[in-house]
């Protein structure tokens, strides 16, 4: 397998902020569907997905709310 390196850092999402707090183990309620759904495809395009499951639910208000689980393997 060959890994390449690049001194270029990797390009930041707009939603960085909301990534690093799910990722801290933080759920994000009361997001508009748009919101929601921009934060759940910049964490598959960062793979975060490998390591964690993107949990959703959708509130009584209509509203989402995200957080993420780790994956254990046995």
């Amino acid at each position: 397998m060959k890994i390449e390196t690049s001194d270029t850092p990797l390009p930041r999402s707009r939603y960085q902020g909301f990534i690093e707090e799910l990722l801290k183990g933080k759920t994000i309620i009361n997001l508009e569907h748009k919101f929601y759904n921009s934060i759940r495809q910049a964490c598959y395009k960062q793979e975060i997905n490998l390591e964690y499951r993107i949990h959703t639910r959708k509130q009584q208000d209509g509203r989402y709310a995200i957080c993420l689980h780790k994956i254990t393997t046995l």
